[in-house]
C-alpha cells in the first residue's frame, strides 16, 4: 500500500466498470486483498481501479511514492494574470509566462505564445503552475552537469510539495529550487533511436495523416534537419512524422525488459547505452557507446567495469544496469 506503479504496457483493469490503462499511466495502490489483487488509484480519469494480481507484471514500480495531496492543495482556477511556466520548444526549457485569456472550456493563451489556445490536455504537458513541482517522482530526466560540462541521465526521487524543489538520484541531498530546475533538468530530447510514449491523443504530420492514440509506444527512426521526427509506433503500418512543435507530446522512456543485469557474467563486454553518470564514490561520465569490461559482481548484483579510456574501474548499480547493452562476440 502506498507504493506508486507505471504501467507498462496497455490493459484494461478488472474493475465493474474497466478502464484501459495506457503506457506512462501512474497510480497509487490503496488497497491489497487476500487475493493479492490491488486497488490502484490511477492520475487522471482512470481514477480508482482494481487490477489482479495476474496482471501486476504489467506495472513497474517507480522508488518512492508521491505525497498524497489534500483538496486544500489543489491549484485554483486559472485568470488573467495567472503567473505560469510554459515548456518552450524552440528552447527546450521552461519559461515563465502570464495568462493573457481564459475560454469557458479551459483553453487559455500566454503571453509567450499569443494566439495559441492551449487546451486542457496540452497543459498538463506544456503548462506548470509557477513555484509547483515541475517534474514527478520516478521522472527520468537529464541535470546538466556542472563538473564534467553535459547532461547526463538521472530519476526524480523525491519532491517537495510546498515549494516543488525536487532531489534527484545522482545527486541526492540537493534540492534543486524551480528556478534551478528550468535550466538544469531537463526531459531527455527525442533523438535516433529512442523509445517514446505518447502523452495524448494526437494526428501524425504525415502526407496522409493518422490517429496516434495516448500511450502508445514508438521507435525514433529520424530527427531530420528541422526536428521533425519519423517514428514506428507500435500497431502503426509505417513509420509517421510528428513536427517538431508536437515532440513534446512524447516522453523519452527508459527501455523496460532491456536490463541485462541478470545476464551478466564477469569478462562479458558491455557498450553504453546512453550518455550516463557510474554510481562510484568518485562518479565519472560514460559517453553513449564507451565500452568496457564487467571484472566483478557483487552479492548485491551491482557490476564493477574497466571502461575503456577510464583510468580507474567504475560501479553501474544492478537498478541502472539498463544503461548498457551486452556485446556479442567481443
Amino acid at each position: 500500500v502506498g507504493q506508486v506503479l507505471l504501467v507498462r504496457e496497455e490493459f484494461s483493469s478488472d474493475s465493474a466498470e474497466a478502464r484501459k490503462l495506457c503506457p506512462l499511466d501512474k497510480g497509487t495502490v490503496q488497497e491489497v486483498d487476500a487475493q493479492g489483487d490491488a486497488l490502484i488509484r490511477f492520475e487522471g480519469e482512470a481514477g480508482l481501479q482494481w487490477v489482479s494480481r495476474q496482471k501486476l507484471d504489467r506495472l513497474v514500480a517507480l522508488k518512492s511514492a508521491p505525497p498524497q495531496r489534500s483538496p486544500e492543495s489543489e491549484d485554483e482556477a486559472m485568470v488573467r494574470g495567472t503567473r505560469l511556466l510554459f515548456k518552450s520548444v524552440t528552447h527546450n526549457r521552461w519559461i515563465e509566462c502570464v495568462v493573457d485569456e481564459v475560454r469557458q472550456d479551459g483553453a487559455i493563451q500566454v503571453d509567450v505564445k499569443p494566439n495559441l489556445w492551449l487546451h486542457p490536455d496540452e497543459q498538463q504537458v506544456r503548462i506548470r503552475r509557477k513555484g509547483k513541482p515541475i517534474f514527478s517522482r520516478g521522472d527520468y530526466v537529464q541535470y546538466m552537469s556542472a563538473t564534467f560540462g553535459t547532461w547526463v541521465d538521472g530519476e526524480v526521487v523525491d519532491v517537495r510539495e510546498q515549494d516543488g524543489a525536487v532531489s534527484l538520484d545522482l545527486k541526492q541531498g540537493h534540492w534543486f529550487s524551480t528556478e534551478e530546475q528550468q535550466t538544469k533538468i531537463r526531459y531527455p530530447p527525442v533523438s535516433t533511436g529512442a523509445l517514446v510514449g505518447v502523452l495524448r491523443d494526437i494526428m501524425s504530420d504525415s502526407s496522409e495523416p493518422v490517429a496516434v492514440k495516448r500511450g502508445t509506444r514508438g521507435i525514433v527512426r529520424q530527427v531530420d534537419g528541422d526536428g521533425d521526427a519519423l517514428i514506428e509506433f507500435d500497431g502503426h503500418v509505417k513509420n509517421e512524422w510528428l513536427f517538431k512543435s508536437k515532440l513534446d507530446d512524447l516522453r523519452v522512456m527508459r527501455r523496460d525488459g532491456e536490463d541485462v543485469g541478470s545476464e551478466l557474467k564477469v569478462g562479458d563486454t558491455v557498450q553504453a547505452a546512453r550518455q550516463f553518470m557510474t554510481d562510484s564514490k568518485h562518479q565519472v561520465v560514460v559517453k553513449e557507446g564507451e565500452r568496457g569490461r564487467v571484472v566483478e559482481i557483487d552479492t548485491d548484483g551491482d557490476l564493477l567495469i574497466q571502461f575503456v579510456g577510464l583510468q580507474a574501474k567504475q560501479w553501474v548499480a544492478k537498478g541502472h544496469s539498463d544503461r548498457l547493452r551486452v556485446v556479442k562476440g567481443a
